[in-house]
């Protein structure tokens, strides 16, 4: 599977990566929010779309709003569901209750 736009996704991540390491030390710092220096986009990687094929049409998404992997919501990937104990304990209780409370069916 050979992607076109290979090197674009990886200076998308490097991108995203570098953003993200300045986002969490300013947080870290407590600096305002107006006062925060990030790097610019590249302009090589302006338009980069997502790329993935669809399985109907076999056309490529168009989508330009992209997540750090490269791709957009729809093709990011699907979660893998809670790793931890503390996480699958709250996963269970999420299905126990839920739903909208129901009017009473009494007459």
């Amino acid at each position: 599977m050979d992607d076109p736009d290979r090197e674009k996704r990886k200076l998308h991540r490097q991108h995203y990566e570098e953003f993200s390491r300045l986002h969490a030390q300013y947080e870290a710092e407590g600096t305002d929010y107006r006062q925060r220096e990030y790097p610019p986009y590249p302009d090589e990687i302006r338009g980069l779309t997502c790329g993935a094929k669809s399985k109907r049409t076999g056309n490529p998404c168009k989508q330009l709003a992209l997540f750090f992997n490269g791709r957009c919501k729809f093709h990011g990937g699907a979660s893998t569901g809670p790793r931890t104990k503390a996480g699958k304990r709250k996963s269970a209780r999420n299905g126990k209750t839920g739903g909208r409370p129901r009017k009473n069916q009494s007459p």
